[in-house]
């Protein structure tokens, strides 16, 4: 059994119990039933304000583990919702993403929302918003969100004229510190192939800048984050990823982060489901939860 690097191990894998079924232990295919996973949370939304530059949201944390024991029994499937977007009047620090998870005990916390002059970023997350700088008034300079299944968040920056917001954190990186005038932008999250073909989740969101108090430049989220924006609201994370919303612009909103995602692979031949993708895929079951449902390993 291995897991990915970098990623929190959560407790109680080991011949994990399916909940109300008193699970008995599969048998006869190699030791039991296996289990590849993948459980994702909801990104955060990016900060909104009329004045300065707010930060990008943080992704939703990446929980990834191959070959895992499982139990025979039913499992609920719940998926976490992205953030929403801070509104731009009254200004609005973006919301943390939702929690995604498969029964009780292996679950993924949202990505933190991106700070604004309402409020810094979240201060618990997978991944950590973006801070917020005042750069009309210069009275406020922000630090990025800690992440506690992720990264942190950047810090927003003041120069001689203007100021910059932090990225939110991704699964992988640090969200990118404001420079100067130029806007920090999002971590990069998980590059991970357990659907077929390659994909990336967790990445958090860029942080916006406000051109009007000397902004010059908004940051790029990671892939399937939204970017900050210089006018105009921040971009939305992908739905299914995790990603971070973009921070807003000058007088605009943040973007919202990207709904969570559950997949699970198996080889075991009796599995049923209620709300899920189900494909074949070189021989084994693909489960993919975009919405709450269940899992039954019979």
């Amino acid at each position: 059994m291995r897991g990915t690097p970098g990623l929190i191990r959560p407790p109680g894998l080991r011949g994990l119990r399916a909940q109300g079924l008193g699970g008995r232990r599969g048998g006869g295919r190699g030791g039991g039933v296996r289990v590849d996973y993948l459980v994702v949370g909801g990104g955060g939304g990016g900060g909104g304000d009329y004045f300065g530059p707010a930060g990008g949201g943080g992704g939703g944390g990446v929980i990834y583990f191959e070959r895992q024991p499982f139990e025979v029994g039913r499992y609920s499937i719940f998926i976490g919702t992205g953030g929403q977007g801070g509104a731009a009047a009254p200004a609005g620090r973006g919301t943390s993403g939702g929690v995604s998870r498969i029964g009780e005990n292996i679950i993924a916390i949202g990505g933190g929302g991106g700070g604004s002059s309402q409020a810094p970023p979240d201060g618990v997350s997978a991944s950590g918003g973006g801070g917020y700088a005042n750069s009309w008034s210069r009275s406020e300079v922000q630090l990025g969100g800690q992440g506690v299944q992720g990264n942190k968040g950047g810090d927003a920056k003041l120069a001689a004229s203007g100021g910059s917001s932090g990225g939110g954190g991704g699964a992988l990186q640090l969200g990118q510190d404001g420079q100067g005038t130029v806007s920090g932008s999002g971590g990069i999250g998980r590059l991970l192939t357990l659907t077929g073909e390659p994909i990336t989740f967790g990445s958090g969101g860029g942080g916006g800048n406000n051109p009007s108090a000397g902004g010059t430049g908004a940051g790029r989220g990671g892939d399937g984050a939204g970017d900050g924006a210089l006018n105009g609201p921040g971009g939305n994370g992908r739905s299914g990823s995790g990603g971070g919303g973009g921070g807003g612009g000058y007088a605009s909103s943040g973007g919202n982060g990207g709904s969570g995602i559950v997949v699970i692979r198996t080889d075991w031949p009796a599995v049923t489901s209620n709300g899920a993708e189900v494909q074949s895929l070189s021989g084994t079951t693909l489960l993919i939860f975009r919405s709450d449902g269940w899992i039954e390993l019979r």
